[in-house]
């Protein structure tokens, strides 16, 4: 890899269509663990097989498992909290709890 991080700016689609994009012709994603967040539409037709994108964290439907690399964590949306407990607990030594309700904008999940 080349070790790129983060997401593919959407900013990109812009030079991928200009006259003078041949730079972005040679751009190698393969292996850059750092590469996370879903794809750029304007990309997709290029990612044809899994290894266009292998060795990567970006989400696309060639890599289900990809996403989980980003540097911001998932934030609560629920205003009552996103950790939920049940109110009467039968065990003191067991509680079970509920995660829920948690988005992460930069990764698209």
């Amino acid at each position: 890899g080349n070790k790129l991080e983060g997401t593919i700016p959407p900013s990109y689609c812009n030079l991928a269509t200009a006259e003078d994009a041949f730079p972005l012709a040679s751009l190698v994603l393969i292996n850059n663990k750092g590469l996370c967040g879903l794809v750029p539409e304007c990309f997709n037709a290029s990612i044809t097989t899994p290894s266009v994108i292998a060795g990567t964290c970006l989400r696309h439907p060639l890599n289900p498992s990809g996403g989980a690399c980003d540097k911001t964590g998932p934030e609560c949306t629920q205003p009552e909290g996103c950790l939920f407990t049940p109110a009467i607990t039968a065990h003191l030594d067991f509680i079970q709890f509920t995660i829920s309700g948690f988005v992460d904008s930069q990764s698209g999940i």
